[in-house]
């Protein structure tokens, strides 16, 4: 049986999501009402979506060949990266010796 997964997690919209996933081109949110009328153009039928994040309307060709939303790894939604709190140190000698070597080498660099 042949693996069809590995190729389904790399067939990606150039926005980051997945691009055989119907996704809103404008936010990016998968959430969306299935068909809400039907486009016919050039004698194609074309399903028309509607976001339930933003409310735009958009079709297929909208979401596969003009997608516009932004990168899904740059947009968090208000998230903040968690950042590690970087130690205070009230005196030179609290620095771990391991530390305090490069601070005298970076100090004698820069002529402080």
């Amino acid at each position: 049986m042949v693996d069809t997964t590995k190729d389904l997690e790399n067939d990606l919209c150039h926005c980051g999501r997945y691009a055989w996933k119907c996704h809103c081109p404008h936010c990016g949110s998968y959430h969306n009402y299935a068909v809400k009328q039907r486009d016919t153009v050039a004698g194609r039928v074309l399903v028309v979506h509607q976001c339930r994040h933003c409310g735009a309307k958009f079709n297929d060709d909208d979401w596969m060949l003009r997608c516009e939303a932004p990168h899904a790894l740059l947009s968090t939604r208000g998230r903040k990266p968690k950042l590690e709190p970087t130690p205070q140190f009230e005196n030179l000698n609290d620095i771990p010796e391991v530390y305090r070597n490069g601070l005298e080498a970076l100090k004698k660099k820069r002529g402080i």
